[in-house]
């Protein structure tokens, strides 16, 4: 999702690892993976030579765009049967749970 989120202006490996909350090798291996497949590519960065920078590929935002939509069309069918108040204490609900994940770090 950092990728997408990144707007094709890529992400560092770093910064993909410190937001998965897992280890540089972690990283290099996901990264390795998703471009063989042809999902991401990753450059040398311009100003500092020691990092890469991670872009998705027209394939890949495809794959990920085609993901969401169908998460999408599943959250509308499961949301479907709640009525306007129910949908309302739901949302409430989630944003209290939302805000208390700070308070756990």
């Amino acid at each position: 999702m950092a990728l997408l989120a990144s707007k094709g202006n890529g992400i560092s490996h770093t910064a993909i690892g410190a937001a998965m909350g897992v280890t540089r090798p972690t990283v290099s291996g996901l990264m390795a993976g998703l471009e063989r497949d042809g999902f991401v590519k990753s450059y040398v960065d311009r100003d500092d030579r020691r990092k890469l920078i991670a872009r998705l590929t027209s394939k890949g935002e495809a794959v990920i765009n085609k993901a969401f939509e169908a998460n999408l069309a599943r959250f509308r069918s499961v949301f479907a049967s709640l009525s306007p108040a129910e949908l309302t204490s739901l949302i409430e609900l989630l944003r209290r749970v939302r805000e208390g994940f700070p308070a756990t770090a």
